[in-house]
């Protein structure tokens, strides 16, 4: 797609007379020279008023991510960022130098990052993280700081925010981090909230509470820029939908008429990707021996000052080959924890891990290494589980390298692999970080298919991603599944993905599994008031 009219389309119809606090036109974003050039986004102009939602949706590496770190002066380094105008309140953003800025941000403009692990410091304790805004900019004093984090952190559902506060990072689930990271940008009460896929690693229980927060925090005069894949939260929540496309707005207007009657063909290719509101038709149901048994488990951990938190209680599960387990709950509710125990990561305290009709659990790792290529897992954060000094080529290469494909047929065999999961050739030299976080997923669901495993344990697997690469990565896992006799362990707080490729589900809260059946007969007739609350809070447009 050409630069044309499309860049210069504004987002959203002529505002009305309330006071514009962001004005954008023009805006120009570019990586690398000459050849290497990446013009990520192509002259695009927005405004937003105080109290007022604007949503950007678009496939991963359409420009949004780069849209949005331009508005707060963190393009990168080699970014070359132009606008006509950037203007927030009156106040020239081009103008500003980094001190300028570090004054702003956090102040004036708050920002959720897409990746809730590496966004947080690994040394800082959690409520330190949530405290640095309030104390920077001197909203409260040092001796009340501690006070306020506990109100943030209450406010955008974390339990036991005083146990929360004072863990690092890596004791929190990815949601817990999320919900975090969400605390400390509005904890200076900014002008302005860019949120990039604020709720991605969220629950629907907590998406839903923070999705309120957000709302009633417009209503005292926020202004919120959503960066997001999910059209169920851009509906619940925007005014107004910018559609961008290769770096250019290609559609916008009010939520309604874009989601309602959609004039652009990517726009209606969005919409059509969206998981189905119904299941599919039940298969037959999977027989045989169970590949993978979980019986009686249990895991608990200290927590500072001495408590135990019991992560896993009495777990038990069977899967069998060509059957898919969606293991669904809240934030906290077990699910990873569990996911180690399956992996060998962890050793259970009781109970005990079955793998191909053979111990798992217990065993030392020289006897588990050979049997591990039959154990693949995608990763709720690729970020993490990627040496960010290898390229595409070298991550997926030595997956292939351990299941002794050839050296020269490595390249034609990762290219397939990234074909079938939405990328190409072209991504072979990157590095994890030149890549969007949706890229990144792909990435590393082809390494997990690169071995040919018999169990495939998926952590959040398509959080990442857009509908329509969502709706083509499903797709893929099913085919793969039916085609190869796959055994799929589908962890996901995505109740609508759930229903779309899961043949049964198990559902967790506070490590224990409190029901469990197939899919259709959960989702349509839950007998407990979890499970109930969990349907009730998807959003729905």
């Amino acid at each position: 797609m050409t630069s044309g009219p499309a860049s210069k389309l504004l987002a959203g119809p002529p505002l009305p007379a309330d006071p514009v606090l962001l004005d954008v036109d023009g805006l120009d974003v570019r990586f690398g020279r000459g050849r290497r050039e990446v013009h990520a986004v192509r002259g695009i102009s927005l405004r937003v008023r105080r109290g007022e939602c604007l949503a950007i949706v678009g496939e991963s590496g359409s420009g949004k991510t780069a849209t949005a770190r331009a508005l707060v002066g963190l393009a990168g380094p080699g970014a070359r960022v132009t606008a006509a105008r950037l203007d927030l309140d009156g106040q020239d953003l081009r103008r500003l130098g980094e001190r300028q800025w570090r004054r702003t941000r956090g102040r004036r403009i708050g920002f959720v990052f897409q990746d809730a692990l590496v966004s947080l410091d690994p040394l800082r304790r959690v409520g330190d993280e949530v405290a640095e805004p309030l104390l920077v900019h001197r909203r409260v004093t040092p001796r009340a700081a501690p006070g306020r984090v506990r109100e943030l952190l209450a406010e955008v559902g974390v339990p036991d925010p005083d146990l929360r506060a004072r863990q690092h990072p890596h004791q929190l689930s990815g949601g817990l981090r999320q919900r975090a990271l969400i605390a400390s940008a509005m904890a200076a009460d900014p002008d302005l909230l860019i949120a990039d896929e604020p709720t991605t690693a969220l629950d629907v229980t907590i998406q839903a509470q923070v999705l309120d927060l957000l709302h009633a925090m417009r209503h005292r005069g926020m202004a919120l820029l959503l960066i997001s894949h999910d059209l169920a939260v851009v509906a619940r929540l925007a005014d107004r939908i910018a559609v961008m496309r290769d770096g250019e707005i290609v559609e916008s207007g009010p939520t309604a008429e874009v989601l309602g009657a959609a004039r652009h063909a990517y726009t209606r290719s969005l919409i059509a990707a969206v998981p189905a509101r119904t299941p599919p038709p039940p298969r037959p149901p999977a027989t045989g021996t169970p590949i993978l048994t979980c019986a009686a488990l249990v895991k608990g951990y200290a927590a500072p000052g001495g408590e135990r938190i019991d992560a896993v209680q009495d777990v038990g599960l069977a899967l069998r080959p060509g059957e898919t387990l969606g293991v669904v709950g809240e934030s906290g509710a077990g699910k990873s924890t569990l996911a180690r125990l399956i992996l060998g990561l962890a050793e259970p305290d009781a109970g005990e891990v079955r793998f191909a009709g053979r111990p798992w659990s217990g065993l030392p790792e020289p006897a588990r290494r050979p049997r591990r290529r039959d154990l693949g897992v995608i990763h709720q954060d690729p970020l993490s589980s990627f040496d960010p000094r290898f390229t595409v080529e070298r991550v997926i290469g030595e997956a292939l390298g351990a299941i002794g494909t050839p050296a020269r047929r490595r390249r034609p065999a990762t290219v397939d692999l990234l074909e079938q999961v939405g990328l190409g050739a072209e991504h072979l030299g990157c590095r994890p970080l030149r890549l969007s976080g949706g890229q990144r997923q792909r990435v590393a669901i082809a390494r997990a298919l690169a071995t040919r495993p018999r169990v495939l344990l998926c952590d959040e697997p398509v959080s990442a991603l857009d509908v329509s690469v969502q709706a083509r990565v499903l797709d893929l896992l099913t085919e793969l599944r039916d085609r190869l006799g796959l055994a799929m362990l589908f962890i996901t707080h995505d109740l609508a993905v759930v229903r779309q490729v899961c043949d049964r589900v198990l559902v967790m809260k506070d490590g224990r599994v409190v029901e469990s059946g197939p899919v259709g007969t959960v989702f349509e007739a839950p007998a407990q008031p979890y499970t109930k609350a969990l349907l009730a809070a998807i959003p729905r447009w």
